[in-house]
């Protein structure tokens, strides 16, 4: 039994070690794409700050933008019940006050959850 868990350990890491050699390797293998739009996905906004799941999206959003792999930034969240504002205008908030001009920030708050919103669903 001892040795059949070895395995299977063994066998688990060699396939984890060969994932993250794949990923490290595509992540590298073309550096200079550029799109033309990087799609920041909304999180949970606490009062008028992201969350730090939300923020760190964002900041990637933003390490995109700098580093002039994308031209505009979009940001996809609608209102929470208990939220003031949505999830896609405090994010802008967010990255207007790190610098990035607002003619480079779009937002998107129309679709709150399509794949749970049965009339989206049946729309598209």
């Amino acid at each position: 039994m001892k040795k059949a868990i070895k395995y299977i350990f063994v066998a688990w890491l060699v396939v984890n070690l060969y994932t993250a050699i794949r990923i490290g390797h595509y992540s590298t293998a073309s550096p200079n794409l550029h799109a033309d739009v990087a799609m920041v996905l909304g999180s949970p906004v606490k009062g008028n700050t992201p969350s730090s799941v939300f923020a760190s999206r964002l900041d990637h959003g933003i390490l995109l933008y700098k580093s002039g792999k994308v031209s505009k930034i979009l940001i996809a969240g609608g209102k929470g019940n208990k939220t003031r504002l949505s999830e896609a205008k405090a994010g802008k908030n967010y990255i207007l006050q790190r610098g990035i001009p607002e003619k480079d920030v779009l937002t998107e708050t129309v679709l709150p959850l399509p794949l749970k919103t049965p009339n989206f669903r049946n729309q598209y």
